[in-house]
């Protein structure tokens, strides 16, 4: 038995990294001492322009955490590394996503003075919409770890390349498996696809809306988009985007526009909001295929989610995707930015009747993506 601590978002915190710390916990927990470390108040509106918190959302860590840390309040992370210090664990595991927590791990990491080793999980080494100030910020706290985890070649090379001096693991993207998989749902379409997650420009929904009318000429199928858009419209927020990316972002409007341009309203329906877990279900449930039409990834938690329900996947040849769709036979890969591919293989998905015989490739797959085996990864270090 180890003694672990475990910093980042856990549930009622919204998203990816929420869902996959509270698994990692659940995980942990059942051979080792851990301590949680998450948040008290999160990132600016400016950052992050969603509501960080689903209020009625079931609570899915089974252990005692300390919501303490706070963006605007250096005395937090000072307390967070105190508590550290007083535990003495075995190994500190911070939960990497985005620069913006730079200076708040930084600061602990810098204030830790018991020997635990440091490790770092992250998501993503570099950033799908990267700014100059990323690897200033990025490179601050990476000299602080020890090991890295990561999810993908891409990730993998990246850590490489700017941790050359440090452990870096390969390991895969557990299978959520906190979701309820008995849902049953009607639907009055007897083929749906599902796109699912926050809606960002890199995620390359576009490109998706944009395959429907050559789709909908061959088959009776309704697309779901399943998702907060992601977008802050004040001016402010505008300019600071501008500023540090050199490009405007797409805002809802733009995808609205698109939908109605092409006369698809009859064929795409879209759910413009967060979906707590115990709703999670009723939409793989009625989804034949989850499509991510991604123009920039190291990896992709809806994959996984997906892989939960038995749900086959399309994706884009980006990043660490393909690494997790196994080609013509968990689902199909093809090239991003490419409505007419993106529209052919979902034409065949249909037309060939994959579903099953993807839908038991997977179940066949998802034993090597358990959490035991995840957790063992870190135990051993």
């Amino acid at each position: 038995m180890k003694k672990i601590v475990v910093i980042g978002s856990v549930p009622p915190y919204k998203g990816g990294l929420s869902h996959f710390n509270s698994s990692l916990v659940n995980e942990l927990i059942k051979n080792n001492e851990v301590k949680v470390i998450s948040w008290k108040r999160q990132y600016p509106k400016i950052i992050y322009p969603i509501d960080p918190v689903e209020k009625n959302d079931e609570h899915l860590i089974n252990n005692d955490e300390t919501f303490l840390l706070d963006f605007y309040n250096p005395f937090s992370w000072f307390k967070a590394s105190k508590i550290i210090n007083d535990f003495n664990p075995d190994i500190v595991i911070f939960t990497w996503l985005s620069p913006i927590v730079s200076p708040i791990y930084t600061t602990i990491a810098n204030f830790i003075k018991v020997k635990s080793k440091i490790v770092c999980i992250a998501h993503n080494v570099s950033q799908h919409e990267g700014t100059f100030l990323d690897n200033i910020l990025r490179k601050a706290f990476f000299n602080k770890v020890e090991y890295f985890i990561v999810h993908s070649n891409k990730d993998f090379e990246d850590s490489l390349k700017i941790n050359s001096d440090k452990k870096t693991i390969l390991s895969f993207h557990p299978v959520y498996d906190m979701f309820k998989t008995d849902i049953k749902f009607s639907s009055k379409y007897s083929d749906n696809i599902l796109f699912f997650g926050y809606i960002r420009e890199y995620k390359g929904l576009i490109y998706l809306i944009r395959a429907m009318p050559d789709i909908i000429k061959k088959i009776n199928v309704r697309l779901l988009i399943v998702g907060e858009f992601w977008e802050n419209n004040s001016f402010i927020s505008k300019l600071l985007t501008k500023f540090l990316t050199g490009k405007s972002r797409n805002n809802k409007s733009f995808y609205f526009h698109e939908i109605k341009k092409l006369n698809l309203n009859n064929n795409i329906e879209v759910i413009d909001k967060y979906v707590p877990d115990n709703k999670v279900g009723e939409y793989f449930s009625k989804s034949d295929i989850l499509v991510l039409p991604y123009t920039s990834a190291t990896q992709s938690g809806p994959i996984q989610v997906a892989y939960n329900f038995n749900t086959p996947v399309i994706c884009t040849d980006v990043g660490g995707l393909p690494e997790l769709v196994i080609n013509n036979k968990t689902g199909f890969v093809v090239p991003s930015k490419n409505p007419k591919a993106l529209a052919d293989v979902i034409i065949r998905f249909y037309k060939n009747k994959k579903k099953k015989e993807f839908s038991v490739n997977i179940k066949k797959l998802k034993d090597k993506y358990s959490w035991k085996h995840y957790c063992d990864i870190i135990e051993s270090l």
